[in-house]
């Protein structure tokens, strides 16, 4: 920095420039930038210039940055109204001669279909020549696609019924819908739907204030839908890569039901087609912005992962509890009760709800390193956890086995520790015993039998052991280690 200028204020910084400097490092991948990220890139675009003190807490204290998360995990997001001035205004509202209004961002891409009033059927006639319903999906080729440009869709929509289009005799009006890309783009480029249903009364367009709160907080184009009991926010972004769906679907939070059914947050981020009503709420702007952010954060608010856990739950340790019912009338063994949290030990890890979220510990995250940077594939939440990436899980003895390299981590769930043999199961927990925390007690009924086979009191072919040698076994294990197993077998 030149000593001889000016020291600039933060308001005199080209945050835009900043912004593109921070997104050119991370490969174009969206996510909130970290302390040293910002002052690396304030200094590599403003090098010949005096920059102010503490310009990233100022630039927070000002609203130019966002601050998320406290201490050592401080993150920063760009608020996008502070390149108002910088950036070029937006193309005004897109309004068709019937006063219905589009956001232009929609409207120059070629991804328009038709829809009948008060229906949700599809239709294409300069495609299919009639307005019966037309096929849309990924079955088809190419070439084949439905979707035109917004002016063809609009055409169409104005002359079909009136023309007797062969198929329309008894159709409504139809209107052009948006089909949202069928693969998902860079997040800059993708365009996303926050559906907001049964927020809205349609008699007063009340809007309930958890819903009104994500309409605030997209700042994005948004519309009334169909029925008018809901809105659609149309944003850029797309669902994060931590998220296992492929789409959200949850209940709002809040009690109340302006039309008597339970309101709820949707966001769609591919393959879904958008009956737009061309109906925009004034208080919005007129196109979309970056929802990116906003769309993890929603998912981070109402997702509950119990779908992926319950699965993994109801069929949780069947294969070690065959035998235990000769082994101990009251119970099982602790061993199955540890929670994988404890094998955690670094503090990469988030409290997401009622789950702990973060990269998986074994092999990691192409995410980031910690939940803040974006490493999120791994999830714990009652007692069992879950690797989106693989679509696996178990309870903590299985990611010992993969930490231990017994078990590859797609390979866990239910019953995959039938994969190892009865003394390899034994090192199994012996390891867990001593090098983790938690495995204590009474052993696993296949712990002792792998033990009587490592020392020929049963054969290799049996699936228990004699009951009298119950204390015998268990004396042995507490004196046992995994080495000497390695050693006799």
């Amino acid at each position: 920095m030149n000593d001889n200028t000016q020291t600039l204020t933060v308001h005199d910084l080209n945050w835009k420039r900043i912004r593109d400097h921070i997104l050119d490092t991370l490969d174009g991948k969206i996510r909130p930038a970290t302390w040293e990220e910002i002052v690396d890139a304030i200094e590599a675009t403003h090098p010949d210039d005096n920059l102010p003190m503490g310009v990233v807490e100022t630039a927070t204290s000002e609203g130019i940055l966002s601050k998320r998360g406290e201490g050592l995990n401080d993150k920063y997001a760009f608020n996008l109204s502070t390149f108002d001035d910088e950036e070029e205004e937006p193309e005004n509202l897109h309004i068709t001669e019937n006063g219905r209004q589009y956001a232009p961002s929609m409207v120059t891409r070629d991804s328009w279909l038709l829809y009948e009033d008060g229906e949700k059927e599809v239709k294409a006639p300069w495609k299919t020549g009639n307005l019966f319903n037309a096929d849309w999906g990924m079955q088809l080729d190419a070439d084949e696609y439905p979707e035109t440009d917004f002016e063809t869709a609009q055409r169409w929509s104005e002359m079909a019924v009136e023309m007797g289009v062969y198929g329309s005799d008894e159709v409504n009006e139809v209107f052009p819908g948006f089909l949202l890309q069928r693969e998902v783009l860079p997040p800059s480029e993708n365009i996303a739907m926050i559906d907001l249903d049964d927020c809205r009364d349609p008699e007063t367009g009340i809007i309930l204030d958890e819903a009104q709160d994500i309409i605030d907080r997209a700042d994005s184009y948004t519309e009334v839908s169909m029925s008018g009991a809901g809105v659609h926010i149309f944003v850029f972004g797309t669902l994060p890569d931590w998220f296992p769906a492929k789409r959200l679907v949850e209940s709002m939070h809040t009690d109340e039901q302006p039309v008597g059914e339970q309101p709820k947050v949707e966001i769609y981020h591919r393959r879904r087609i958008a009956i737009t009503t061309g109906d925009h709420i004034e208080a919005t702007p007129d196109d979309l912005r970056d929802g990116h952010a906003l769309i993890e954060e929603l998912c981070e608010e109402y997702y509950d992962d119990d779908r992926t856990v319950e699965e993994i739950i109801d069929t949780l340790n069947e294969s070690e509890t065959v035998n235990e019912s000769e082994y101990a009338s009251n119970g099982h063994s602790p061993y199955f009760d540890v929670d994988p949290v404890t094998l955690l030990s670094s503090g990469s890890y988030r409290q997401v709800g009622s789950r702990v979220q973060g990269p998986h510990p074994h092999h990691g995250s192409s995410g980031g390193t910690d939940y803040e940077s974006g490493g999120r594939n791994f999830a714990v939440q009652n007692d069992v956890w879950t690797c989106y990436r693989h679509g696996s899980g178990g309870n903590a003895l299985h990611l010992v086995a993969v930490f231990e390299d017994f078990l590859n981590c797609s390979d866990t769930g239910a019953g995959c520790l039938d994969k190892l043999s009865d003394v390899a199961y034994t090192r199994l927990c012996l390891i867990a015993r001593d090098d983790y925390t938690g495995f204590h007690g009474k052993p696993p009924y296949r712990a002792l039998l792998g033990l009587a086979k490592s020392e020929g009191l049963a054969p290799e072919s049996a699936d228990k052991f004699e009951y009298g040698l119950k204390d015998l076994l268990t004396q042995m294990y507490e004196g046992a280690s995994e080495a000497m197993l390695m050693e006799t077998h």
